[in-house]
């Protein structure tokens, strides 16, 4: 992909623009596995996406894919994925670190957050 491009739509999604954001959200998913962390870093500029955020957690389903998330969990933590910490709560979860990730989903449900309040209670049932 021409950097010039990418750059195009970056401008164009902290503007505003719906669409942009969509094609950037393309680009994580098709980037997840392959260049993740250049997929990460996009991820602030697309912002929170409940849709996206399916996408993601799908992507790194598997029992071979625990190096990605381990690679994930730690990308997700920096500022600029900020949106993206319910991400970043299941895949601790698919890796095993329930009690990580319950207190994440607890510090984003006391914030208001109600897909993670609906996380939170999936997680402790299981």
């Amino acid at each position: 992909m021409r950097r010039d491009y990418l750059d195009a739509l970056r401008r164009q999604a902290a503007a505003g623009d719906g669409d942009a954001k969509v094609q950037l959200s393309w680009i994580v998913v098709l980037w997840w596995r392959s260049r993740i962390e250049a997929a990460a870093a996009l991820l602030g500029d697309i912002g929170p996406s409940n849709w996206l955020h399916e996408r993601l957690v799908h992507q790194s389903e598997g029992w071979r894919l625990g190096p990605l998330r381990a690679t994930a969990i730690d990308l997700l933590a920096t500022a600029g994925a900020g949106g993206y910490q319910r991400t970043r709560a299941a895949l601790l979860v698919l890796q095993g670190q329930h009690d990580d990730a319950v207190a994440q989903l607890r510090s984003l449900a006391a914030l208001g957050d109600r897909q993670a309040e609906r996380d939170l209670t999936t997680t402790l049932d299981s």
